[in-house]
Order: C-alpha cells, then structure tokens, then sequence
C-alpha cells in the first residue's frame, strides 16, 4: 500500500533565462539554461518522496532517451515507476520555460500525443492507495475510476481553464483542493480570502488550500461539521525562479497530512517549501530537501 500514488505524465522541462521582461512582438537576449526531469506531477512525487511518503508515479513516458531520463530521476528519489508506461512515440510532454530577471516564469506545455491510460491500471493503482493526486485536466477520465479506499487531491491548475461547473463536479469527489490566486480569480471573478475559500469547500471536499505566491495564502477545513479558515502571509525569500514553487508547497503539505500532522503545522511546512523552492533555477534540489532543511526556513518568520 502507497502512501500517495500521483497520476499525470512527467514533463521535459527546457528553461530558458531572458536577459529582460518579454514584450509582445519583442526580441531579446536568452540563455539556454537545459533541460530538466519536471512537471507538477513529477515534483509532486519527489519531494513527497524526499519527505518521508511511500510513494508512487503512474502515467506516460516516451520511448527511448526520454523514457529512461524520467524514470532514472524518479529511482533517484525512490518513487515506486511500474505504473510508468512507455510510449509508442518519440516526443512525451514537454515545456518551454522561460524566467525573467524577476524570476517570474512563463510557460508554454506541449502534452503528450498517446493513448490514455487504461482503466483497469488506474483501478489497481487507487486500490492500493491511500492518497491519490490527479491533475484537474485529467480528473475526469481519471476520478471516474475512484475507489472509496482512496481520497482523491486535484490540483485546479490555472492552465487547466476549469469552469465553474467542473469545478462543481470536482469537489463533489475530492477530498482535498488545492489551487493558486491567479486560479481563484479566474474561476471565480473574485480575489481570495478566508471567507471565498470556505464558499469554495462546498458540502463534501474537507480541505481547500489557495496559494498566494507573494501574497497571503488561504486555507478551508472541514472538522466535525465545522469549517475553520486559516491565512498565512508568505515567508521572505530571495527569489530567482518560481518555477514549481506551488508543487513544492503542494508536495510538502501532503507529507504532512499524511504524517498525520495538524492542519495549521501542514501549512507553515508548506509555505517554507514553497518559500525554498523560488531561491533556485529550477527545483531539482529542492525536490531532494529534508524536513529539516525544510524546517529551518520557518525561522524566517
């Protein structure tokens, strides 16, 4: 039985830094910084792992190269990949990234072009399972497969363009939301705060988690029938890249849970991994951290 077994397709990552702020129809100096083991997914999978969480890695590679790339990142970090099924095809997901000199980032994915996993693999994967992690985009061709001895998390990524009404059917089955500001506002037409985020929980989902990057984070549980909201404002870092920060938090939070840790202690763990994770290009060490490690940026505060 897997602590967190996470469901999507791992990504290249090819980053890029910018000499200045992008321009539409603009042209700029870049520096080829390479390609990295990445996607939420996969970031997701690793720190967890790095954590302390059993965990495990269930999607799409392409064949060749590629396919042991990602699946040597992941035994490096001790994810469990048998559910890790090679391709047909020579290109899998794959980003362009580029980082402005502020360490925003902008990204351009190129999903996969395969077939969909199989039903009875993600029917095996939930029932061994106590956690599982689904992508909002693949949540319903996913979820539908759910099995009661798993409680579903779905991250509403912004790109995923969710309507109101998905979202609906999604937190009738997840357990655990996460989502960022920029994701709130775009569902909701609304800026986040305590009482958004307690609307967004709904009847049935126990916890909403919004992210707030550079502003303040909120958070939404449901215990013994009560909802309790909770605000964190974010931990001081030097940032040079943002790139996977919200995974880093998302990863970081789950370990916590899972190690039956309060809610309130889950979130400040979070937060400092999130914090951690803007202060170098791109998360490959990051993903490695310890709780310690982890632990220490909380003295920041």
């Amino acid at each position: 039985m897997f602590d967190l077994t996470v469901f999507g397709d791992p990504v290249l990552d090819h980053i890029y830094q910018l000499s200045e702020i992008s321009q539409v129809g603009g042209k700029m100096l870049g520096r080829y910084l390479g390609y990295f083991h990445g996607g939420t997914t996969s970031h997701v999978t690793c720190l967890a792992s790095s954590l302390g969480v059993k965990t495990a890695m269930v999607g799409r590679v392409a064949k060749g190269e590629e396919s042991v790339f990602h699946k040597k990142r992941f035994s490096d970090h001790c994810v469990n990949v048998l559910g890790l099924l090679q391709t047909n095809i020579g290109r899998g997901d794959h980003c362009i990234v580029t980082i402005e000199p502020s360490g925003e980032k902008t990204v351009v994915y190129v999903p996969i072009k395969a077939e969909p996993l199989s039903e009875n693999l993600i029917c095996q994967s939930m029932l061994n399972t106590r956690f599982s992690y689904i992508m909002a985009a693949d949540f319903s061709w996913i979820a539908q497969q759910h099995s009661n001895q798993t409680k579903i998390c779905v991250d509403v990524d912004a790109a995923a363009g969710v309507s109101i009404e998905q979202f609906h059917t999604i937190r009738n089955q997840a357990a655990i939301i996460f989502m960022n500001d920029i994701g709130c506002h775009t569902l909701t037409k609304q800026q986040p705060s305590c009482e958004l985020v307690a609307q967004l929980l709904g009847s049935k989902s126990s916890l909403l988690c919004c992210t707030g990057g550079a502003g303040t984070t909120y958070l939404a549980v449901r215990e013994q029938g009560q909802i309790q909201t909770f605000s964190r404002p974010s931990i001081p870092a030097k940032v040079v890249d943002t790139t996977g920060a919200g995974d880093c938090f998302n990863a970081a939070f789950m370990s916590q849970i899972i190690a039956k840790q309060s809610v309130e202690d889950a979130l400040d763990f979070a937060m400092a991994a999130g914090a951690l994770a803007t202060e170098a290009i791109g998360i490959q060490a990051v993903v490695s951290s310890t709780t310690a490690e982890i632990r220490q940026v909380l003295n920041r505060r």
